[in-house]
């Protein structure tokens, strides 16, 4: 009977198929998995992999956006501004400025935002890879909005939100009261006074 032998499998990732979004765009997301592991320079490195849940494109609804960061020892380490994002993202950024001590999982079921760019088509021989950046929810919904205001879709993550036009202030409209047109009197023909006179005797005025 052959035996089998598994060694220590810590900081290998599992194998499966990443079906990332097909579409550019802003996407809300959940953390499902996270693991510790190294570079292949032996850096240390949080990866973690999240399910779409809403965004840009309705069809990328359950496809995944995984990525991760390298671990950091010092607020002036190259990497700290990526944990800025992903925490700003997260909504723990206020917990992150005191420091952060805590178990890899327990990020899983955190709810983040990413502004996506699938991996070019064609690199020119090169190897290309899908593009993520973290965003705060408030940002994700303006890029949502913006998608809206164009009408090719064309926006980046950069991009400011056109300001909003101020609404004219309403003009009071004072009904005008029709007035009934008042009938013309008949013009009156002039009298001789003779005329007059026999007038007034027929009144018995």
């Amino acid at each position: 009977m052959a035996t089998l032998i598994i060694p220590p499998l810590k900081g290998v990732r599992a194998f499966g198929k990443y079906t990332p979004p097909t579409k550019r765009g802003a996407y809300k997301v959940r953390i499902v998995s996270t693991n510790m592991g190294e570079t292949q320079s032996g850096a240390g490195r949080f990866y973690f992999d999240t399910m779409v849940l809403e965004g840009s494109d309705p069809d990328a609804k359950g496809c995944d956006i995984n990525d991760g960061l390298n671990t950091i020892t010092d607020s002036s380490d190259g990497g700290a501004g990526a944990w800025v994002a992903f925490l700003g993202s997260a909504g723990l950024l206020a917990k992150a400025e005191k420091g952060i001590k805590t178990d890899s999982d327990k990020f899983v079921g955190k709810v983040l935002y990413c502004w996506y760019e699938p991996k070019a088509q064609d690199g020119g021989g090169r190897k290309t890879y899908d593009s993520k950046t973290w965003v705060t929810e408030d940002r994700y919904k303006q890029l949502l909005a913006m998608e809206t205001q164009t009408d090719d879709g064309d926006i980046d993550v950069d991009d400011e939100p056109a300001p909003v036009a101020a609404k004219p202030a309403a003009k009071k409209r004072k009904k005008a009261k029709a007035k009934a047109a008042e009938p013309a009197l008949p013009a009156m023909p002039e009298m001789e006074a003779d005329d007059a006179d026999d007038l007034l005797d027929d009144l018995d005025l």
